[in-house]
């Protein structure tokens, strides 16, 4: 068994099923490997096969397989079981609105809407809110932004032989601090080497993963191509819209059994870079992503670069006082989303994300759907209304010539009446609304005027 580039030999009955156990303290943060009731190892949990820094997982496999070098003999693994031995005391991530929010908001105006988070459960949790937006892209050029993280390009990384396929991956600040929002990605560069022996190489873009695992997350995005030895420039046939996740580009590649045994394989590029960047050199040559430099001789970043172009939107949503953060045990937290409608007419669209390390929620989204309303007098065609009385609590009497609409919403934008008439004079029933303060927009004689009203 191999741990950290460390082997370690154990004995086996042969031509008979035996138990492997395999205890996890997830308090202690070890594992310890048993074989046949005997405890060959213990190592800490997040260590892998060829790195000391990890990613905390538990996995399993059905597999039958030869004996390697053509040797005699076979071995089965089979009938896996995953048994919890004690409860969990674990923390839990609740947040209220856990709804869409679909409102129509002031023009030109800022609304804030507050999201309460709270723990019950034992440990501390974490949370990370990242807003995205549904964007159709304006190409027009602004100039490219070129997005790469390393120095002169230096000598390849060859990944261990026993690998079938091997990925990198690169994000930027620019992009997770969403500096770059409505722009596209529409280019990728990077240095190679033995390009020969790389099977179905392809360019890769990779989704965000939320909190509970770091790194690049599922494939979103990928294009064949053909690389060629050293500088490679890869354009993106549909170019990919940058909506506020955070993005990781990268490339892929196999290699066949022949070429993992010889001794001139594939490499990708590095740069000279001595302090490591944590954005530039995610590499995975199994299920895990990890970093090139769990290695410490391995102190570089990946010698690729993203370009970028396009027009950038404003993003309408911001998070405040913090968007991640962590939540003691039986503690609580706010995070406001502070919205910035636009023109009358204005419609916003996007989504919130809501990420947490409790396992049984990780992962939320909330669609966002903003109508920017008009609440002020036609300056032209200003209109006599009167509604009374304010305060009210049972009934509203409105008054105005030729009463064509009634709207009224609440302070969180929502719509809780939308009347047509053809009245002078109407009563609106109240009892039963909530207590609080609305917004009555009056439409007649093809003008608005919008009261302030509150019920008790």
């Amino acid at each position: 068994m191999t741990i950290n580039n460390s082997n370690t030999n154990f004995t086996f009955p042969t031509n008979a099923w035996f138990p492997v156990k395999i205890h996890v303290d997830l308090d202690n943060t070890t594992a310890t490997l048993t074989i046949n009731s005997v405890d060959v190892i213990t190592w800490p949990f997040n260590q892998t096969s060829e790195a000391a820094n990890g990613v905390n997982q538990l996995g399993s496999v059905n597999f039958y397989a030869g004996a390697p070098d053509n040797a005699s003999g076979t071995y089965y693994v089979d009938d896996f079981v995953f048994t919890e031995v004690s409860a969990a005391n674990d923390g839990s991530f609740v947040f209220t609105p856990n709804t869409d929010i679909t409102a129509q908001y002031t023009a030109n105006s800022t609304h804030t809407q507050t999201i309460e988070m709270s723990n019950p459960g034992g440990t501390p949790v974490n949370y990370r809110i990242v807003p995205t937006y549904n964007i159709t892209p304006d190409p027009t050029s602004q100039g490219e932004n070129v997005l790469m993280r390393y120095g002169s390009a230096n000598s390849g990384i060859i990944f261990g032989s026993s690998f079938a396929a091997a990925a990198v991956g690169y994000t930027s600040t620019e992009i997770i601090n969403q500096h770059l929002v409505g722009k596209t990605l529409n280019r990728i560069e990077l240095y190679l080497e033995n390009v020969d022996g790389m099977v179905n190489p392809k360019i890769q873009i990779y989704d965000m993963n939320g909190i509970l695992v770091d790194g690049p997350g599922e494939v979103v995005y990928e294009q064949n191509f053909l690389p060629v030895e050293g500088f490679n420039a890869a354009t993106l046939t549909t170019p990919y819209v940058l909506d506020g996740r955070d993005r990781w580009f990268g490339f892929y590649f196999e290699q066949t059994d022949a070429t993992a045994a010889s001794d001139i394989r594939p490499s990708i590029i590095c740069d000279d870079a001595i302090t490591p960047d944590p954005n530039g050199n995610w590499c995975k040559t199994s299920v895990a992503w990890g970093h090139l430099n769990a290695n410490p001789e391995l102190t570089y970043n990946w010698a690729i670069a993203g370009y970028v172009d396009g027009v950038a939107i404003n993003p309408w949503m911001t998070i405040a006082p913090t968007a991640q953060g962590t939540i003691a045990a039986n503690g609580s937290a706010q995070a406001n989303v502070n919205i910035a409608v636009g023109e009358v007419g204005t419609v916003l669209s996007g989504k919130l994300h809501i990420f947490s390390t409790d396992i049984n929620n990780a992962s939320n989204v909330i669609n966002v759907n903003i109508t920017a309303i008009n609440v002020g007098i036609d300056e032209n065609n200003q209109i006599a209304i009167r509604v009374f009385p304010n305060p009210t609590s049972d009934a509203l009497h409105i008054t105005s010539e030729n009463i064509n609409r009634v709207e009224v919403y609440n302070m969180a934008g929502q719509c809780v009446m939308n009347s047509s008439y053809a009245e002078n004079e109407i009563t609106v029933n109240t009892s039963h609304w909530t207590p609080g303060t609305y917004m009555v927009k009056v439409t007649a004689q093809g003008a608005s005027k919008i009261e302030k009203v509150i019920v008790r």
